[in-house]
């Protein structure tokens, strides 16, 4: 793949076509096909890939019959859910000051930003590249911001000269597979593109003279849209080709680099769960094919051809010196229990070999041989021992960067009167970046009491405030809604006291012990009392009444 010294060098035409050219090298094509894979299997569609992996194994005629017993488990989803944890527990955005905190909530639902990043999350694991894509989206005549996270099959790097783990230029490109699905990353005509599917889409050959590909190129200084021939279809924002952010807008997330910007490896988790799957197919197939008995007869003037089964009768003709016909099944005994164990050796392996536990796993639900069934309940069994402190560091680093991003086309849209209304009534804090990452750790499962029990004595103890509290039993309230759910509590009792009286286990105004306990008597009270206790002095008067 060609490179460049520097980013003028990409407003040269001849220089942008060598670029594009070099996306079509065999090398590139391949990183991108491993990935598209890695998508697909991510998106439950395995079984496309088991298909190809048996036709390696047995010749066409023999796949299409076993088309019926192919299994589409998805074990690759199931193990990545496991792994890419770093948002599943939630996360706490803080600001320097409280208004500046309050922004940004407001700003994280706009975006829906914690469905991107575990989104983000989960491609990190399954590509290890993968970007967080910040940019303005058309609607109608005015702009919205939104963030994405992109899979590596949609864009292609031009490494930095200096730092080849690092991009100078990122090209986003439409992407076509083998297969009929045309994955398209969007309408060229605006500034900001989104990732979208097309369905048989009529793209030509790549490199020819019919080839509709466009490219949407991204530097820091420069932004355009060009043919595969390298020609400027569209220029960007406002019919320029300067980057009004003067930054890329796109946050790196890439594992594993090697002095490149591409990291290596990562593919075990997809070949295993195609192979599994291929497993199972072969085990039902095995099963199915096997199980069934083999007619046979043997004698003289055979019938070509008979029907079986409850309601025929097979009629076996034969002469006075002929042999005696006969007529019956060959059963087999496939190895089932053998094949099923090879299955678990090898989600066993997935599993360790990705640090999650393998205890307690089985093939079965109660005694039932549903292969599918049993491997679900083998990993969602599963307790990932992985350190995510690891994952929560680079994306505690990278987050405030897609902030940083948010905050810039903010100001540009803003400054332009451009944006919708409801990021425009936003007053987006100044310095995004230093904005502070905290992720909840994993909780053990409680039950109601004991986690009321927890509750109650960090109150005890003074550990937590009210709100503290309040944000604990339910997390996904966030602290204006947990300080407006303390006002509420409040007010209720406040009610209910004025209504029914405040709860008071004494008698007397002073707080003096109940008639039975042996204590002091109120010192209006009168009555004489069989318990012994002392009696408050009062007037004779009154005593004589008595």
């Amino acid at each position: 793949m060609i490179k460049i010294s520097n980013e003028s060098e990409l407003l040269i035409q001849e220089i942008r076509k060598k670029i594009i050219e070099g996306f079509d090298d065999a090398g590139n094509q391949q990183r991108k096909s491993e990935a598209f894979k890695a998508y697909e299997c991510l998106k439950d569609k395995t079984i496309h890939y088991v298909y190809d992996l048996l036709l390696k194994q047995f010749d066409s005629s023999t796949v299409n019959e076993m088309q019926y017993a192919m299994a589409n488990v998805s074990i690759l989803r199931k193990v990545i859910e496991k792994l890419a944890k770093v948002y599943s527990n939630g996360v706490k955005r803080t600001m320097d000051n409280e208004s500046d905190t309050a922004e940004i909530e407001a700003v994280e639902k706009l975006l829906d930003l914690n469905a991107v990043m575990h989104k983000a999350n989960r491609y990190f694991r399954t590509f290890k590249n993968t970007l967080v894509y910040v940019r303005p989206m058309k609607v109608e005549n005015q702009f919205a911001i939104k963030a994405e996270a992109l899979p590596p099959f949609l864009y292609d790097a031009i490494e930095n000269p200096d730092n080849p783990e690092e991009a100078m230029c990122i090209v986003l490109s439409d992407y076509k597979p083998s297969r009929k699905s045309y994955y398209a990353i969007g309408d060229a005509a605006l500034a900001g593109r989104g990732v979208g599917i097309a369905r048989e889409s009529a793209v030509q050959a790549m490199g020819s003279d019919e080839d509709t590909r466009q490219f949407v190129w991204w530097s820091k200084s420069y932004h355009f849209t060009t043919n595969a021939k390298g020609e400027i279809i569209n220029a960007g924002v406002d019919s320029e080709i300067i980057n009004p952010v003067s930054e890329l807008p796109f946050v790196i997330l890439a594992g594993d680099q090697d002095g490149t910007f591409w990291a290596e490896g990562g593919n075990d988790l997809v070949d295993a769960g195609v192979k599994i799957n291929v497993s199972i197919t072969n085990v039902e197939h095995v099963a199915i094919s096997q199980g069934y008995g083999q007619l046979f007869m043997t004698g003289s003037h055979l019938p070509k051809s008979v029907k079986v089964g409850p309601n025929h009768c097979v009629q076996l003709e034969h002469e006075k010196d002929d042999a005696t016909p006969t007529v019956g099944y060959l059963n087999s005994n496939p190895p089932v229990d053998q094949l099923r164990s090879l299955i678990e050796m090898r989600v066993a392996l997935m599993l360790s070999t990705n640090n999650l536990s393998t205890s307690g796993f089985a093939t079965s639900l109660k005694g039932g041989q549903s292969f599918a069934s049993g491997i679900a309940m083998m990993i969602d069994k599963s307790e990932s021992v992985e350190d995510v402190g690891e994952q929560a560091k680079i994306f505690i680093k990278k987050e405030p960067k897609v902030w940083g991003l948010v905050g810039r086309w903010h100001e540009v849209y803003q400054s332009r009167g451009l944006l919708i209304e409801d990021f425009s009534k936003v007053k987006m804090p100044k310095e995004l970046e230093t904005i502070q990452i905290a992720f909840n750790s994993s909780k053990p499962i409680l039950g109601e009491l004991d986690e009321l029990a927890i509750i109650e004595k960090r109150k005890t103890l003074g550990l937590n405030t009210q709100v503290e509290l309040i944000m604990r039993d339910d997390p996904s309230l966030t602290e204006e809604q947990a300080r407006e759910k303390l006002e509420k509590i409040k007010e209720e009792k406040q009610a209910n006291a004025e209504a029914f009286g405040t709860p008071d286990n004494t008698r007397g105004e002073n707080g003096n012990q109940g008639e039975e306990s042996g204590g002091v008597i109120g010192q209006d009270s009168d009555n004489a009392k069989p318990n012994g206790g002392l009696e408050a002095s009062g007037s004779d008067k009154e005593s004589d009444q008595e």
